[in-house]
């Protein structure tokens, strides 16, 4: 498979992201949301064009490789009216899967602390929203 090359704010959020993530995640870049849904171990429901599209980077658990955290960085595409109704259908397909996905703006150079701490910040979140889905008692 040829390497694919990324615009350069990607490149830029690429290498702050690997800083970040350290060894915590593995990164998988340019990732359909066919190849989410199937990573999540979910069943699509969307038509073959939704499931095309791709999200720029997605962090996945080490040991399982499922999921974690979708980041689609924000350019100046998504100011586009047609953009707008594809990223609220992406929006949906995330939260129907279950995997966060977080809209940095793109830029030409990024911080790697700012983005472990947006990182850390949606993993407390989703580990939160699984503790308290797993220690809740059904009603009787």
């Amino acid at each position: 498979m040829a390497k694919q090359t990324l615009p350069a704010s990607d490149e830029a959020f690429a290498t702050a992201l690997k800083a970040a993530a350290g060894t915590r995640f593995a990164i998988r870049s340019k990732t359909s949301l066919a190849e989410v849904c199937a990573m999540a171990r979910v069943t699509p429901r969307y038509p073959a064009k939704i499931l095309s599209e791709r999200v720029d980077f997605v962090l996945c658990d080490r040991a399982t490789l499922a999921p974690v955290v979708a980041i689609d960085l924000d350019d100046a595409r998504h100011l586009v009216r047609e953009r707008s109704v594809r990223e609220s259908i992406i929006d949906e397909v995330f939260r129907a899967i279950g995997v966060a996905l977080i809209r940095p703006r793109a830029q030409l150079s990024y911080e790697p602390d700012a983005i472990a701490q947006w990182i850390d910040a949606v993993v407390s979140r989703v580990v939160a929203k699984t503790v308290t889905r797993t220690t809740e008692r059904p009603a009787h």
